[in-house]
């Protein structure tokens, strides 16, 4: 079960939007950045923007100033824009100040030479697709201020080893870290109450996760083809487990499903060839699919399925588990 990511860079033919409320700068060390006027009354912000001429203008390290002056006025720089750094693959380092407060969309994508990054604790919002593509980053701190992880946010960081989700996240959207093969922890707060689709998908070096009790809803594929999952824990607060959410982790050996799953997706379990025990401590079945794409498709008929004393009887009657 595969899904190709194509992170194809291609040229912004934006110079149309180079407009009077733009204007380079040139740092202490002589480097040009370009910025955006986001607001031309107080307090006076920028935000720093493309080169919209040039593509993949920035390389080495790059230091965003905290504020900059132009015609006479001093701006604060509060965004990093759209796709400021998109495809600047000799990008190796970037120093965010402390005055940025959102990180625009795909604002790093394709900076595979960037291989840390210190967010700091200004920053509420990381863009969709902020750091995709970024597959030298190693290690990123995300600080407690930072409220939303957009989708795709760390699609293909394949080198990225662990990732603490701060405990201001409600969800972690969809394909967040899709494909990063090297993470081999995540902590999850008890903020978070979604697991997008897609958001752990082929993360094939994690080998637990600890869902916390404020989760509802694990979405569909959330941790597929995660082979190197062999235990997870999956609270009494989850209602639904998304279709295919497990399917293929084939180094996973039991699995508990609380009380409170009323719905187990299509294919949720399957390929999960590695499960020795099954545990449902539902007094009533959860339904599942037994026909299209079987809940626990390829898993073997043959392991304990443990069910609370009393109901033996409640899932011999089920269609889903007689």
């Amino acid at each position: 079960m595969k899904k190709i990511i194509l992170l194809s860079i291609t040229s912004l033919c934006l110079a149309n939007m180079a407009t009077a409320q733009g204007f380079s700068a040139k740092n202490d060390d002589g480097l040009t950045i370009y910025y955006g006027i986001t607001s031309a009354t107080a307090p006076l912000t920028v935000a720093v923007r493309p080169n919209y001429y040039y593509d993949n203008e920035y390389s080495g390290d790059i230091i965003i100033p905290a504020s900059v002056a132009y015609k006479g006025k001093t701006y604060s720089v509060t965004k990093i824009g759209e796709r400021v750094f998109f495809g600047c693959s000799d990008l190796t380092s970037v120093t965010i100040p402390s005055s940025i407060t959102k990180i625009g969309e795909a604002a790093f994508f394709g900076c595979n030479g960037l291989t840390s990054v210190n967010i700091p604790s200004s920053v509420t919002t990381i863009g969709e697709r902020s750091f995709a593509g970024c597959s030298g980053l190693t290690s990123v701190t995300i600080p407690n201020s930072v409220t939303e992880i957009g989708g795709r946010a760390f699609i293909g960081c394949s080198d990225l080893t662990s990732v603490i989700i701060p405990n201001a996240v409600k969800e972690i959207g969809y394909e967040a870290f899709y494909g990063c093969s090297g993470l081999t922890s995540v902590i999850i707060p008890n903020s978070v109450t979604e697991i997008g689709d897609y958001a752990f998908f082929g993360c094939s070096g994690l080998t637990s996760v600890n869902i916390p009790n404020s989760v509802t809803k694990i979405g569909e594929l959330a941790f597929a083809d995660c082979r190197g999952l062999t235990s997870v824990t999956i609270p009494s607060s989850v209602t639904e487990i998304g279709n295919g959410a497990f399917a293929y982790c084939s180094g996973l050996t039991s699995v508990t499903i609380p009380n409170s799953v009323k719905e187990i997706g299509n294919g949720a379990f399957a390929g999960c060839s590695g499960l020795i025990s099954i545990t449902i401590n539902a007094s009533i079945p959860p339904s599942c699919n037994i026909t299209d794409y079987p809940s626990f498709k390829g898993v073997s008929k043959s392991i304990p399925v443990y069910v609370p004393c009393g109901s033996l009887s409640n899932y011999k009657k089920s269609e889903w588990w007689g």
